[in-house]
């Protein structure tokens, strides 16, 4: 009997170590892949992207995206460097960077360069489509090219290298290891109320222009609320509900959605993310600290992101090529916005750490 026993913890053992082979080998085996996907789209960006049509019916002239990255000469044409296929270009290194340094981390530690990964593949892949479809921002000396008649996509191309980049997203994100995502109800009470909260403070504003640009200080409920529920519940709250909601009440159209909401509020939540990376790293213990150079850094991401979106809708919604316009204007009231809101918040940041000791959330669900 007791044989019997032997032999079957044995062979459950046996099996055990088995299954654990497997899972390293698939591990690896999805690493590989996900590293060689990366190299890959640095080959993809030699591929021909855009062509120059003539009009003395000779053969089209190809331009690959490094043609843009480094403003190299074409035949007799030398072009600009376009800074968007610049930023995508460095985006993709910085992709693969911060991947290959998940891979040195330990498990515990693995999703905070998994996540950073995660943003520049997605914002490699913005800026590829902006350079799609805005190819003259930066570049107009290319209607300078002799018997120039019009450029067009290569849409081989085009749709080959967004299918890889997406495709490498998703290994990238599929490796987090993220906890569940659960709304408790009192999370779902604090959200409800400070988006609420912002709705209002967005309401008392000092309007600037006629196309819909004002300074106000929505963004702090937003930006502490990150700090309570953490990143990706952040994302949710200022993006999506707040976003949402903004848009429809302002009545500027869906059209303005992607880029002057979804992506202009999504960055509200970046003190989040470094109250979460500050409270693992430097300010362990120094909770004051890191509140208070959470909302510096994260108000300073915050006004980047909002300049993007609100730049990307100026030249794509409304028309307006004139950069230094498109600078200035949101500037104005984006940069303002963000000082009064950074103020406020490092003036807030003792009340708000006697609230966290005060009310703290169950760390569970304290995700990223």
């Amino acid at each position: 009997m007791e044989e019997n026993i032997n032999v079957n913890d044995n062979n459950n053992q046996n099996s055990s170590n088995e299954e654990i082979k497997e899972t390293k080998f698939k591990m690896n085996y999805k690493i590989l892949i996900t590293i060689i996907l990366f190299l890959c789209s640095f080959i993809f960006l030699a591929l021909p992207a855009f062509e120059i049509v003539l009009s003395n019916g000779e053969d089209n002239v190809l331009i690959n995206l490094y043609n843009l990255v480094f403003g190299v000469g074409i035949e007799s044409l030398t072009l600009n460097i376009n800074i968007f296929a610049l930023l995508s270009f460095i985006f993709v290194i910085c992709g693969l960077v911060s991947y290959l340094f998940s891979l040195i981390f330990k498990e515990n530690k693995k999703n905070i360069p998994l996540l950073i990964s995660s943003i520049f593949v997605v914002l490699g892949i913005v800026f590829y489509i902006v350079i799609s479809y805005g190819l003259d921002l930066f570049n107009n000396n290319i209607s300078s090219y002799p018997s120039f008649d019009s450029l067009i996509i290569s849409e081989a191309s085009f749709i080959c290298y967004l299918i890889l980049q997406a495709i490498t997203l998703v290994l990238v994100t599929s490796s987090l290891k993220l906890k569940r995502i659960i709304f408790t109800t009192r999370e779902i009470a604090e959200i409800s109320m400070m988006v609420a909260l912002a709705v209002v403070l967005d309401k008392i504003k000092i309007q600037v222009g006629s196309s819909g640009g004002s300074i106000n200080a929505s963004a702090l409920p937003l930006m502490i609320l990150s700090i309570r529920v953490g990143f990706i519940k952040g994302v949710f709250a200022s993006s999506i509900l707040f976003g949402v909601i903004t848009n429809i009440i302002d009545g500027w159209g869906i059209q303005s959605l992607p880029f002057d909401y979804m992506i202009g509020f999504f960055g509200y939540a970046f003190p989040g993310l470094f109250y979460y990376i500050f409270n693992k790293t430097c300010f362990k213990n120094k909770e004051l600290a890191s509140l208070m150079t959470s909302f510096a850094i994260g108000s300073v991401c915050s006004f980047i992101v909002r300049m993007f979106g609100s730049g990307l809708s100026s030249y794509l919604i409304y028309n307006v090529h004139d950069i230094i316009e498109i600078l200035v204007y949101n500037y104005i009231y984006i940069g303002v916005s963000a000082l009064t809101c950074l103020a406020l918040s490092l003036m807030l940041s003792p009340a708000i750490k006697r609230i966290n000791h005060l009310f703290p959330l169950k760390r569970d669900y304290m995700t990223i």
